[in-house]
């Protein structure tokens, strides 16, 4: 599982350095980019005096994004999130639905779910989380309209049909950013198997986890053997997608999750995607905590619990994977023992491959 660590042992995360002083050059498709700067902090925060330049209110005056072209970008990113950023629209948003209350708890005293739960019942949680995010909600058909649960709990994962491969940081930070490959999986049609490459940003709100996660996914109640842009926050407990960018096995995709104003005074997180020689803004939902959060970057396998057994996940490729400690500030890669990590566990027929802990690695079938 991935529980937040916490050294100082008060429970609370020590903060990383206010700044970090070197400027990075993020390698993404194999050319250098600068992490894309993140936007000022919200009142209160503790960013330090130099400050990064303010940026308006997430979306606010972006244009919405033209019709993309029809292949995943072949070059790197040009420039941060802002600078010529477009904004796109979902193609599709799956609503959630409440998950029924009184759930056992787990060892760890989190409410688990039920053990094998079905589309007409509970979901299953989201590792690392309070919330789940599988199957389609009772009614749906497996193929037009998938749906979600939010369930109390994290179940004990394997258990339950998680296995989540990759690292998520120790402290709190402002930003990540990482490259992803994209795969053809062997997810099941007509079943809640889902794969998804994707980075987080995630905090523990009054007993519950909030996030925001954005990436790619295969997913089995879709229907069409398809991978897909996504993104997925708590707020709503939505699956959102965004066919509009078609992407297939072998291409790479390049995502930022970062902190930025909103319009409220508070904080969005946002969720950027590039193509075409742009970032496209994806999602930037108001969450219930500050510009720093704890990070992850994942290979997520889920086993539908009622078809059980295992199914094949090609390697899939993370790489240039940073994160920034503030709002505005510096980028580094996400290496150690520069940035403190804890890793995913062992997993009976899936691994993770380290090229260099912790920005380059690959997760799939062993």
């Amino acid at each position: 599982m991935n529980p937040r660590r916490c050294r100082s042992g008060t429970g609370v995360p020590p903060r990383p350095p206010a700044r970090w002083s070197a400027s990075l050059l993020l390698v993404v498709l194999g050319t250098a980019v600068p992490l894309p700067a993140v936007a000022a902090p919200a009142p209160g925060s503790t960013a330090s005096s130099a400050g990064p330049r303010p940026t308006p209110a997430a979306g606010a005056g972006l244009p919405a994004c033209p019709p993309p072209g029809p292949t995943a970008p072949d070059r790197a990113p040009t420039g941060p999130p802002g600078n010529g950023a477009c904004r796109a629209a979902p193609t599709r948003v799956v609503p959630a639905r409440t998950a029924p209350a009184g759930r056992p708890t787990t060892p760890e005293g989190t409410p688990a779910a039920a053990a094998g739960t079905t589309p007409d019942g509970a979901g299953t949680a989201v590792p690392g989380s309070d919330a789940a995010k599988v199957g389609p909600a009772a009614g749906a058909g497996m193929t037009d309209q998938p749906g979600t649960g939010i369930a109390a709990g994290r179940p004990a994962e394997d258990a339950d049909g998680y296995r989540h491969l990759g690292a998520y940081s120790e402290n709190d930070y402002a930003a990540v950013g990482a490259t992803l490959q994209v795969r053809d999986t062997g997810v099941r049609r007509r079943s809640n198997d889902f794969v998804a490459a994707r980075v987080m940003a995630r905090a523990d709100v009054a007993g519950r986890t909030r996030w925001i996660e954005a990436g790619w996914t295969e997913d089995g109640w879709l229907d069409d053997n398809g991978q897909h842009v996504y993104t997925y926050d708590s707020t709503g407990g939505d699956w959102t997608y965004y066919d509009q960018y078609p992407v297939h096995d072998g291409d790479r995709v390049s995502v930022v999750v970062q902190s930025g104003p909103a319009a409220n005074g508070g904080t969005t997180w946002r969720a950027y995607l590039w193509w075409d020689d742009r970032w496209n803004l994806l999602a930037a939902p108001t969450l219930p905590f500050g510009p720093r959060a704890q990070l992850e970057q994942y290979v997520e396998v889920y086993v539908d619990p009622r078809r059980g057994g295992r199914y094949p996940v090609p390697a899939v490729t993370v790489s240039a994977s940073v994160v920034a400690a503030d709002p505005g500030g510096d980028a580094v890669p996400w290496r150690d023992p520069g940035v403190p990590t804890d890793t995913s566990p062992d997993y009976p027929g899936y691994c993770v491959s380290w090229q260099r802990r912790y920005d380059s690695w690959a997760a799939g079938t062993c």
